[in-house]
């Protein structure tokens, strides 16, 4: 029976222009200039978020954390002017909206998610808006997907799914014992990272159909709401 659905922002929901190669590239020259990357350390298969958590975790990392959080907001800022949503986002979560708990989770700034998802109308859909300034560790630590849990206790672990585009996002959720469902990657392509998603869509309006598929666990929560209409009456694919 789903009840949450947690969602990633970048390129899942808003179509991200966040340069993060540049980003990534800024943040580990400014982590070699402090001598705090290691001989052996593997930085190619690093995202900008697993660096600042490794600086996090050095010593002495904490005296630049301010530098490379303002490099990382910066980039964020830049990459979310006239930001643009992905296909049938809007729609998606209007349709769900009211039937199921929203969440959205971003490794991003509150600042700069907050005005992104405000310009695009999507921030009255969300229950819950979880951003790096309230966790402890970001994607792909599983923090995000606990502190939305703990927010709803009522939704057991296994009544919540979680869709995202990277495998950053899979592996926070799996680490959550979330189920994941991959957009616009290949299961393939998830396993080569270690991410085993239960299912993957190309589009957004193909969670309806996943859901849908699982129709009697959701009838019955929309059972629990006065006046619900009917599952099939509402939720559509067009």
């Amino acid at each position: 029976m789903i009840k949450g659905i947690i969602f990633d922002m970048d390129n899942t929901l808003l179509q991200s222009r966040i340069d993060f190669a540049a980003m990534k590239n800024d943040l580990q020259r400014l982590l070699a200039e402090h001598d705090l990357i290691e001989e052996g350390l593997q930085v190619d298969e690093y995202t900008p978020s697993m660096l600042l958590q490794h600086a996090r975790e050095q010593e002495g990392g904490r005296r630049i954390e301010p530098l490379l959080l303002e490099t990382i907001t910066r980039y964020e800022y830049a990459g979310m002017k006239d930001v643009g949503l992905e296909p049938g986002a809007s729609e998606l979560l209007h349709k769900l909206s009211g039937y199921y708990t929203l969440v959205l989770l971003t490794n991003n700034a509150q600042a700069a998610t907050e005005r992104a998802l405000r310009a695009t109308a999507l921030y009255p859909l969300f229950e819950l808006i979880i951003c790096r300034d309230q966790v402890k560790a970001l994607k792909p630590a599983p923090d995000g997907y606990e502190l939305a849990k703990s927010h709803f206790p009522e939704i057991a672990p296994e009544q919540w799914v979680s869709v995202g585009d990277a495998w950053i996002d899979g592996r926070a959720s799996i680490d959550a014992s979330i189920p994941f469902i991959a957009y616009k990657t290949s299961v393939e392509h998830m396993r080569s990272k270690g991410v085993e998603p239960v299912a993957s869509i190309q589009a957004l309006s193909e969670l309806i159909a996943w859901l849908r598929d699982r129709r009697t666990d959701v009838s019955d929560a929309l059972g629990g709401h006065a006046g619900a209409p009917a599952y099939n009456a509402e939720l559509q694919d067009s």
